[in-house]
Formats: C-alpha cells, sequence, structure tokens
C-alpha cells in the first residue's frame, strides 16, 4: 500500500481485490493443498480501511465480491431446503447466464442469502503524502 501511495498523485485511485474472511488452514499441505503458493492474510471490510487510512488513502467504496456456485453458505449445506434451492440456483445460472462465475449478476437478496463472498474490494483515492503523523494517529 505504501508503495502504491508513492506512486499515486494526490487524487489518484487504487482498486483493491484481497480474500475475505478467508479460512487460510485451506493452503495447509496437511489439507491435501497442492500448490506451492496460496493466500497468507484475510481481510474483513474494517481492517482494509483501517490500512487504507494508514497508508494515505480515503475509501471511497469497499463492498464484497467473488461470490460462486461453490461457495454456498454453511446454513445451506445442513439444510434440505437450502441443498435444493442450491441444486435450483445452480441449474438457473449454468441454464441462463454465460458462466457459471456469473453468479454475481443473481438478485443480491438471493445471492447473499445463499452464498458466501471470498473477496472484498476497496476503491480509494490518495489524499495526502505519507507522513510519520499520519502513520502514528489513532486509526480505529
Amino acid at each position: 500500500l505504501f508503495s502504491i501511495n508513492r506512486a499515486l498523485v494526490d487524487g489518484g485511485r487504487v482498486a483493491i481485490r484481497v480474500p475475505y474472511k478467508e479460512g487460510l488452514l485451506n493452503y495447509s499441505p496437511h489439507v491435501g493443498y497442492g500448490h506451492e503458493y496460496g493466500h497468507l492474510r484475510s481481510f474483513d471490510k474494517t481492517i482494509l480501511k483501517i490500512y487504507m487510512r494508514q497508508a494515505g488513502f480515503r475509501t471511497t467504496s469497499i463492498h464484497l465480491d467473488g461470490f460462486g456456485l461453490g461457495m454456498p453458505r454453511e446454513w445451506v449445506l445442513k439444510s434440505r431446503l437450502g441443498m435444493i434451492c442450491l441444486i435450483s440456483l445452480q441449474k438457473y445460472v449454468e441454464h441462463n447466464f454465460d458462466h457459471r462465475s456469473d453468479v454475481i449478476d443473481l438478485p443480491w437478496l438471493l445471492r447473499d442469502t445463499f452464498f458466501r463472498s471470498v473477496e472484498v474490494v476497496v476503491i480509494a483515492e490518495k489524499v495526502t503524502d505519507l507522513s510519520d503523523e499520519m502513520l502514528n494517529k489513532d486509526h480505529v
């Protein structure tokens, strides 16, 4: 974030996507994760706003994203009705949308009820050059 801040002029904008409340143990070789790299950190809206402010940005927008058919909420998996709805939604998306990832185009209430987000997106604007005063402020 500090490097991005230095690269931008005052008023410059940045858009960042990061993992949202992700269980990082999923990336452990002990659970069968077979890739060399995985996420090292996970974020929520509050901490991401704090980090942006500390780095000299003003958050202009923050929202959840990264919904997918393969990421149902826990209650859906534990409920017979939830599973019936999930299967129906999967068929609907596959039949009516160009790609499975277009689940994001479902009405927000339906999407947010049945699926969990895996990303948080922040759009922010550089408001000042970094200074010791900015870094030492209480931003909570």
